[in-house]
C-alpha cells in the first residue's frame, strides 16, 4: 500500500512539474516575442521621429527622394507590420501628402519632356539656367508641406509612439532620449 501511494505521489509530482515547465516555457516564449516586437517597434519609431524631425527643420526635404521620400516610404512598409493602427492612421495621410508633393514636383521638373521644354524656352525666349532654377525654387516654396500641419501631426505621432512604448512624458528616459529640458 505504501508503494502504491509513493508511486501515485511520484507520478503526480512528475506530471505537475511537467505541466509547470510547459506553462513556464510558453509564457517565457510569449514574453520573448513581445520583447522582440517592442525592440523592433522602438527602433522604427525612433527612425520615424528622426525623419520627420529632419523634415520639420527643412521643409524642402519633401522634394528630395534619396534623402527623405524613399527612406520614409521604406520605413512605412516596416511600420505597417509593427506599428499600432492608431499611428498608421495618423501617418498615412501625411505620407500620402509627402509622396504627392514630391511626385508632382518631379513630374514637372524632371524627365525628357521637361528638358525639351527647357531647350525650347532657352532657344525661343533666351531664358537661362538660372531662371529655371529660380522657377523650381519658387515652386518648392509654394508647395512645401504646411509646417503647422507637420508640427501638429508630429505631436500626435509622438503621443501615440509614447503610449505604444509605455513611456510617460515626464520620465527621465523620455527626457534624455529626446533631449528635453524642463
Amino acid at each position: 500500500m505504501d508503494i502504491k501511494l509513493l508511486l501515485i505521489n511520484g507520478t503526480i509530482t512528475v506530471v505537475v512539474a511537467t505541466i509547470t515547465a510547459v506553462i513556464t516555457s510558453l509564457l517565457t516564449q510569449k514574453q520573448d516575442i513581445k520583447k522582440q516586437i517592442y525592440t523592433k517597434r522602438e527602433s522604427l519609431y525612433i527612425n520615424l521621429f528622426d525623419l520627420l524631425n529632419k523634415l520639420q527643420k527643412d521643409n524642402f526635404l519633401v522634394f528630395n527622394y534619396n534623402e527623405f521620400v524613399t527612406p520614409l516610404t521604406e520605413l512605412w512598409s516596416e511600420l505597417s507590420l509593427y506599428a499600432s493602427q492608431e499611428l498608421l492612421d495618423i501617418l498615412k495621410p501625411l505620407l500620402e501628402s509627402i509622396q504627392k508633393t514630391a511626385n508632382d514636383f518631379w513630374n514637372l521638373y524632371s524627365g525628357e519632356q521637361y528638358e525639351i521644354q527647357k531647350q525650347i524656352r532657352k532657344n525661343d525666349f533666351e531664358e537661362t539656367e538660372d531662371q529655371f532654377v529660380l522657377e523650381e525654387k519658387k515652386y518648392m516654396q509654394d508647395h512645401c508641406i504646411d509646417s503647422q500641419y507637420l508640427q501638429s501631426t508630429l505631436k500626435e505621432l509622438i503621443a501615440i509612439m509614447r503610449n505604444d512604448m509605455g513611456i510617460k512624458k515626464n520620465t527621465i528616459i523620455y527626457k534624455r532620449r529626446y533631449k528635453l529640458h524642463v
